[in-house]
């Protein structure tokens, strides 16, 4: 199909699964569902022609992202090995529990062990211990873009976030072709929340290893878990890029983590913080704005910027 607009529009956001049990931290596991409603319902409005989503680890979310119409998809379909290995355990001590709690003959281990697995595979803490590995998903519009060639990236650097040992940190990349012509690449990832600015920085240089070689326009887009003024972002943009948001808007803050969010507030970061970006490189910048700020569809908010191209 021959493409007749001149710019296009690209989506980061963090979906934030919630807390994985249910009755902790306001309920935000709970909610999940009525926000990831949400959540379609208001990209269904913005219109992205390129979406690029973090923390997308539960499959049932997965899935409901997946079959957004007019969009195609990729990610990197890896469940989480050590996840795994904890879902299993905690199938076999629930079954071991009720086995000998229930001490019924006629009903053997095996029962219960399969029982209690169909029982909670759809349980939010289930759901995220087998669920996507790095929890990233890049979706394009199928009307305009072609897809030339992917990559998946799970970070050599770990290090500094005990959370990384269920979910890893990493990145994914996909190449894109309009009309079989122009080119784009773009990039999706998602830094350590916890630990040290040393070891975000040696994970923003594997995002950044080999940009060199790529002769076409680049798209960066991610949850860097830092504030602006820090070294992950400025190595970003030692490397000619620019930061969409901050090019549009030199003044305004733009916070994308609110300390006064529902979902967040009590126990987690307590101070207003902008830390999710839309960074591009040979793309002259349209427009760039904060989205999903209003109503609970987060922990954080997103970025839509509009390139010409």
């Amino acid at each position: 199909m021959l493409f007749t607009k001149n710019n296009i529009s690209v989506l980061t956001f963090n979906v934030f699964p919630g807390s994985p049990i249910p009755f902790i931290f306001n309920g935000t596991t709970a909610l999940y569902k009525n926000r990831l409603n949400l959540q379609l319902k208001e990209i269904s409005k913005l219109d992205p022609d390129i979406i690029c989503l973090q923390e997308l680890y539960c499959r049932y979310s997965k899935k409901k992202y997946q079959e957004l119409e007019n969009y195609n998809s990729f990610s990197g379909n890896k469940s989480s090995f050590i996840g795994t290995i904890i879902s299993n355990i905690i199938y076999f001590i629930l079954s071991l529990f009720f086995y000998f709690l229930i001490n019924c003959k006629l009903i053997s281990f095996i029962s219960f062990y399969i029982f209690i697995k169909i029982l909670l595979r759809k349980s939010a803490l289930i759901e995220w211990l087998e669920g996507d590995e790095t929890g990233l998903m890049i979706l394009w519009k199928k009307d305009i873009f072609n897809l030339e060639s992917v990559n998946d990236l799970k970070f050599s650097n770990q290090k500094g976030d005990i959370m990384n040992y269920i979910s890893p940190r990493g990145c994914i990349t996909v190449t894109l072709s309009i009309d079989n012509k122009k080119q784009i690449c773009v990039k999706n990832f998602h830094l350590n929340a916890l630990g040290k600015n040393f070891q975000r920085l040696l994970q923003v240089e594997e995002v950044l290893k080999n940009i060199k070689t790529i002769n076409i326009p680049i798209i960066l887009c991610g949850d860097l878990n830092v504030n602006e003024d820090s070294i992950e972002v400025e190595k970003i943009l030692l490397h000619d890029f620019k930061d969409t948001f901050r090019f549009v808007h030199p003044i305004y803050t733009g916070y994308t983590w609110s300390s006064t969010n529902p979902l967040t507030l009590g126990w987690m970061r307590t101070i207003d913080l902008r830390i999710d970006y839309i960074f591009s490189k040979n793309l002259k910048i349209l427009s760039s704005k904060i989205v999903f700020k209003n109503g609970l569809f987060s922990d954080h908010f997103g970025v839509l910027s509009k390139f010409q191209i």
